[in-house]
């Protein structure tokens, strides 16, 4: 349970023995924490009593009001069955890097947009629409790639597991083969590498990513950056032409995801679920084979009964099924993790 660290680190607390003044060494102040390091027999013990107190119980309680819906508690129950079957395939979207700090993509680029000669009303009116490939196509075309390039490095790169914070260091401790995602970021990696089980044995994205089956049919563990990387211009989906060459019939990232959605059960977490490119593959591949594996998703609850109807036909049509949560975004994804850990006794 190495990656909970932080968080008992942050909750730690003393009290002061006034009379004995134990905390203080030498007229010196130390934390709770530095005091505990210095023991680790007894930081340890803290830690075991922090975990069993605090950590599992919070997390324990909002798993339980989750899965008093009965939809949720059956979808809940099927995906840990497939988690224990070690079949699911987690695809980690933007909403799952927030916690460390990075932006959602629309607020990276109006950040970028000050950079450029974009006008702020053109920009916003790519967005309203929800027009991001359009958008982006829009901003690349009003300032040097250099420097576009230069920003996304600067906000995306994430050089230490101390940066990271949420629910995305459980993930480590419950999948242990194939990764999707469409962030640029590096958090997946930080983390895995930070983990018992150590780096990914493939990161594939751009012309690396047709050798995805051969890498898998050997057992490797491989992250899919389905749209690239802040590091490597060349294998980017940004622009739509990119967005048109990448999804295009016959490309090696079309292939390779239709293989994985069509075999595998796909967990999405962090993940808009609108009405993009993947979504749209992914209805396709459906439609095409009835016995394509159904998908989770750990999604908000929408406000209200018409909009949560609304949300579930336009999901299952791509064999989505969600468990819907309605508290905190990353407390409730990590209770869902939580549980899905102690099925695989890892907690």
């Amino acid at each position: 349970m190495k990656f909970l660290d932080p968080d008992f680190r942050q909750d730690v607390t003393a009290e002061v023995d006034k009379k004995t003044g134990e905390v203080l060494v030498s007229g010196l102040p130390f934390s709770p924490v530095d005091i505990l390091t210095n023991d680790p027999d007894s930081y340890q013990e803290a830690f075991r009593n922090w975990l069993s107190d605090e950590w599992i119980p919070k997390r324990q309680e909002r798993l339980d009001l989750i899965l008093k819906d009965p939809a949720n508690h059956q979808r809940y129950g099927e995906l840990t069955h497939s988690v224990l079957a070690r079949r699911v395939v987690p695809f980690v979207g933007s909403g799952m890097s927030e916690p460390s700090g990075k932006p959602m993509w629309s607020k990276f680029l109006r950040e970028v947009r000050t950079s450029s000669k974009l006008l702020k009303r053109e920009l916003e009116a790519y967005l309203k629409k929800g027009e991001f490939e359009q958008a982006a196509t829009a901003l690349l075309n009003k300032m040097p790639s250099q420097l576009f390039d230069e920003r996304l490095e600067q906000v995306f790169l994430t050089r230490n597991t101390d940066k990271v914070a949420g629910a995305v260091r459980c993930l480590p401790e419950i999948f242990d083969g194939t990764f999707l995602t469409t962030n640029f970021d590096n958090i997946l990696e930080v983390v895995q590498e930070g983990s018992e089980a150590g780096n990914f044995e493939g990161i594939l994205d751009g012309s690396t990513i047709s050798e995805f089956r051969m890498m898998r049919g050997r057992g490797h563990r491989c992250l899919l950056k389905i749209h690239g990387d802040y590091k490597r211009p060349a294998g980017r989906v940004l622009t739509d032409t990119e967005y048109d060459s990448t999804y295009a019939k016959g490309s090696a990232a079309r292939t390779e995801l239709e293989y994985v959605f069509g075999c595998e059960p796909l967990l999405f977490l962090g993940c808009s679920l609108s009405n993009d490119r993947t979504m749209a593959l992914l209805k396709e591949v459906v439609e095409n084979d009835s016995n394509t594996p159904r998908n989770f998703a750990f999604l908000s609850c929408p406000p209200t009964n018409k909009a949560k109807l609304f949300r579930e036909h336009f999901l299952s049509e791509r064999k989505i099924f969600p468990i819907w949560y309605d508290g905190d975004h990353d407390e409730d994804i990590e209770s869902l993790l939580f549980g899905l850990m102690r099925e695989l006794k890892k907690i």
